[in-house]
């Protein structure tokens, strides 16, 4: 890491480091160190890099998640039917993206958790040992809308081949716009 000096006297010039100094020999105040500093060629090239480190960030989570407000109507309405996704399943994805086992048989153990039964994919029956979901996380692909990718984490109980999970569901919301396009869908949603 390259240091910065910054001249604090005023027998240096008006101009230096692409940085201007007081004239008439005052020292430089805390304020015009800490802006001399973010000034820098290094700190400006660390906060570009930075910048760029955010930006592929949020490009390759925007290739692996769709945005649920980009489904239509009648897909919302189907996904809200259906336990927000829950009742159609999930895949469960290896670092590649391949499918490994399919979580079924949604049940609510607990608050934000879902219980599923797992039944491992071509000979994957890693996914039935508990030092399979003893990591923290884990890729899973809905059935139904395969576009919806979702992180989750949770155990596993090989005693019942089920998969507890946490926050395994596809949110939508609904505009004004839609209740008033769908009045009696939402009424007897109301009425649950």
């Amino acid at each position: 890491m390259r240091k910065v000096s910054i001249p604090l006297t005023r027998d240096v010039p008006v101009r230096q480091h692409g940085v201007y100094a007081r004239p008439f020999g005052h020292t430089l105040t805390l304020w015009q160190r800490i802006m001399a500093l973010v000034q820098s060629s290094f700190v400006q090239a660390s906060f570009a890099s930075f910048r760029a480190g955010v930006v592929k960030t949020l490009f390759l989570a925007t290739i692996s998640i769709v945005d649920p407000s980009q489904f239509s109507l009648s897909d919302r309405i189907a996904i809200a039917n259906a336990n927000y996704g829950r009742d159609f399943g999930w895949h469960v994805l290896s670092g590649l993206g391949e499918p490994l086992a399919t979580l079924t048989g949604h049940h609510d153990v607990d608050m934000f958790w879902s219980s599923y039964v797992v039944t491992p994919l071509d000979g994957h029956t890693s996914t039935l040992t508990e030092g399979f979901w003893n990591h923290d996380c884990h890729r899973l692909r809905n059935i139904k809308y395969p576009k919806f990718v979702v992180e989750t984490f949770g155990h596993f109980n090989p005693q019942t081949t089920r998969a507890t999970i946490r926050a395994g569901y596809i949110h939508v919301s609904f505009t004004w716009l839609d209740r008033v396009r769908s009045p009696r869908w939402f009424f007897r949603r109301w009425l649950k």
